[in-house]
């Protein structure tokens, strides 16, 4: 696992995986996001991601029943912290996935509104840990692991 570069004033997009590493602290990835997390409180760069990031996050703490992490993402998704946007889907966002899922057949149509997302809000990076999502066109993936 190396060290997430990134510039300053850059815009990361920030995968569901991520999320929940940070909140449910995730080893060994829960420090790296961490740091990423400070570096946009402090301003030195934006994140950005879907509000289809809440419902991803979700899903297991509704499967198993758990309130405090269904609060604690609500929460984080709700009234997102400094530096990190959180952009609703519109019809160009859902259009450009569907291109997307066309051209890319493996790309699954969650993944790909993420990245159409990331394409719409002008992200320099895709920070991900789903290798997956290297195949997505036009758009530059790193994964948290490499």
């Amino acid at each position: 696992m190396g060290t997430l570069k990134w510039q300053h004033g850059d815009r990361l997009y920030v995968d569901t995986n991520l999320f929940i590493y940070a909140v449910e602290q995730v080893m060994p990835f829960a420090p790296q996001v961490q740091t990423l997390l400070n570096a946009a409180d402090r301003g030195d760069v934006i994140l950005v991601t879907s509000l289809l990031t809440l419902a991803e996050t979700l899903v297991m703490p509704y499967r198993q029943g758990n309130r405090v992490l269904i609060s604690a993402y609500r929460e984080l998704f709700t009234f997102p912290p400094s530096g990190l946007v959180v952009v609703l889907p519109d019809a160009a966002i859902l259009e450009q996935a569907a291109r997307l899922r066309a051209m890319t057949p493996s790309l699954y149509l969650p993944d790909a509104i993420h990245v159409a997302t990331a394409q719409s809000e002008h992200c320099d990076l895709f920070v991900t840990n789903d290798v997956r999502l290297k195949a997505a066109p036009g758009t530059t993936v790193i994964l948290l692991s490499d």
